[in-house]
């Protein structure tokens, strides 16, 4: 169908008279083409219908909106009740359904879903199978840095096509609750979703948590083919919730729980890696990986049992696991010139902060450091839960991650207010002394958790993206220790 067609079911009333309906569309005022269609679709931090007059500046034959504006002449003005939905299915088309030319595997959670999109892609061929994840974005050439979690309608669709014309069979993704809840990739269809887990976040934009749950069912009721599968973990509370809901309505592969169809059994977890048996009433299957982290087993397992699905035989699975997986910024080791072990993960939330201490609990020898902060404009509700979540290591150092328009000082205020009385820990609010802090400190059988940023090499500081990377601060630090 054409973008014209699709419009055409769209429509719910409109205003101005009959005219001939243009496949250009754009939901970036920028990009608009005189005679085509601009879609005023609603952000988390701006709105397309502030955008209209640059829209109608521009002579677009049509706007389509969900409020009622304003309206110049000569422009027809369209009501759509879901406009982020309206765009997704006019990209879709003109970007001609790329979908149907590949099979999505998709993951959706709070932790783990950037593993878990690295895992399915490792698993299913990185020669075959394209990615959209946090960390970047992989078409079959060059490497594009990722700009959000999932892009947005147009990118989204457009980085599809990309890949069915790379000639790839397969597409791992993230979805987040932002783009689930804006309908950002309204119209593809998954043959497999993934659930992790769910815990507090982004709580600034869903409100709370029922909210923020909806949102990520949205992946398993609206995208999910009839034919396709959802996996999901059920030792999570809200997975079990959605494992019922989804009963009867979709085929379902629960794992993580004593009661799943698949069991996480015979668990081993240490500096190597891990191993343990995925087990269900017909199947024993051993799985061995160099991931670090107890936690990263439900990882593996939801990655596992969607690849099966699809069709990967476990020897092939297996042959992936054993050749090993890099995740940047995820359980990131280096080693100091002192004999302290240095590890950059992107934790940030107080979920995270607590799995990636409590794994590295057992592989300290000595003392366990943990430098972290939180990020600006985002959820201020989970700030004292990470501060509480911290501090269980030896000694915090709360500093800055990405301030925003935020004053680094009132953000670790917010942090400490949650951290215990009687635990030790210091600020650094600036967030390259912390970790240089930390480097002085840290000896011999001692790790450092550098927590909240990850892959990120960037810090964000009143509107301003400066250079910044958690790794190589780390890595200077260590080759100038002598002048700190």
């Amino acid at each position: 169908m054409t973008c014209g067609e699709i419009l055409k079911e769209l429509l719910l009333s409109r205003r101005g008279p009959d005219i001939p309906l243009p496949d250009g569309v754009a939901q970036d005022s920028r990009k608009v083409v005189p005679g085509g269609v601009f879609v005023a679709v609603p952000g988390s931090r701006t709105d397309g219908h502030d955008s209209i007059p640059q829209a109608e500046k521009t002579a677009a034959a049509i706007v389509l909106v969900r409020e009622p504006r304003r309206y110049a002449p000569g422009v027809t003005y369209y009501f759509v009740s879901d406009a982020g939905a309206a765009a997704a299915l006019l990209f879709r088309a003109k970007y001609g359904s790329p979908d149907k030319s590949l099979k999505l595997l998709g993951v959706t959670g709070t932790n783990g879903k950037t593993t878990t999109a690295f895992l399915m892609r490792r698993l299913l061929g990185e020669e075959r199978c394209g990615l959209l994840s946090t960390v970047v974005f992989r078409t079959g050439k060059a490497d594009l840095p990722a700009t959000h979690t999932t892009p947005d309608a147009e990118t989204f669709f457009s980085l599809l096509r990309e890949m069915a014309q790379n000639g790839f069979d397969f597409c791992s993704l993230e979805l987040s609750s932002h783009a689930l809840a804006q309908r950002r990739t309204a119209g593809a269809r998954f043959r497999a979703a993934v659930f992790t887990n769910l815990t507090g976040d982004h709580l600034d934009y869903h409100g709370d948590m029922e909210h923020y749950y909806q949102a990520k069912k949205r992946f398993f009721t609206e995208l999910l083919s009839p034919g396709g599968i959802a996996v999901v973990n059920t030792g999570d509370p809200y997975g079990a919730r959605l494992a019922g809901e989804l009963a009867g309505q979709r085929r379902v592969a629960t794992f993580g729980s004593p009661d799943a169809q698949w069991r996480i059994e015979e668990l081993q977890s240490g500096r190597e890696g891990l191993s343990f048996v995925l087990r269900s009433r017909d199947a024993s299957l051993p799985v061995y990986s160099n991931l670090i982290g107890a936690f990263n087993a439900c990882n593996l397992a939801g990655a596992i049992l969607a690849v099966m699905d699809c069709g990967v035989p476990f020897s092939q699975i297996d042959d992936a696991l054993r050749r090993g997986i890099t995740v940047p910024g995820r359980m990131q080791f280096l080693s100091s010139p002192s004999g302290a072990g240095f590890v950059v993960d992107y934790a940030h939330t107080d979920d995270a902060l607590r799995n990636v201490i409590s794994t590295l609990r057992p592989l300290t020898r000595n003392r366990l450091f943990c430098v972290f902060g939180a990020g600006g404009d985002r959820d201020r509700t989970k700030r004292p839960r990470m501060g509480l979540a911290a501090s269980s290591a030896d000694h915090l150092i709360v500093t800055s991650d990405n301030p925003r328009s935020e004053e680094p000082e009132k953000i670790i205020g917010d942090i400490v207010s949650g951290i215990p009385q009687g635990a030790s820990f210091e600020t650094v609010p600036d967030r390259r002394a912390a970790i240089c802090r930390a480097c002085a400190l840290a000896g011999p059988g001692d790790i450092v958790l550098v927590a909240g940023k990850g892959h990120e090499n960037y810090q964000e500081i009143k509107g301003v993206r400066n250079h910044f990377s958690d790794a190589e601060v780390i890595s200077n630090c260590f080759e100038h220790k002598e002048s700190l």
